[in-house]
């Protein structure tokens, strides 16, 4: 494979695209968006995240496996799932 067969990786994506990447709903997104826990990029009306911001939010929401308890690290006020509140 060539330099020339890869396509480049965007620096900007949707919030459609990211909320898509990250497998949540594109709702879900926006309150991380609206929290600042995921920073994102204004241009004109349109609202964009950088891809590096993606990869910082997913290793700060990662867990660690040798944690003494199982449970997730959760943002406090953000929903943690369908009918859970």
């Amino acid at each position: 494979m060539t330099a020339a067969d890869r396509s480049p990786q965007p620096l900007l994506v949707t919030v459609s695209e990211a909320a898509g990447l990250l497998g949540i709903a594109r709702s879900h997104l926006y309150l991380h968006l609206q929290s600042g826990s995921l920073p994102s990029v204004r241009i004109g009306r349109c609202r964009r995240v950088s891809m590096s911001d993606l990869d910082d939010f997913i290793a700060s929401h990662r867990e660690d496996v040798d944690q003494e308890s199982s449970q997730a690290v959760l943002t406090p006020g953000l929903p943690i799932g369908p009918g859970r509140r």
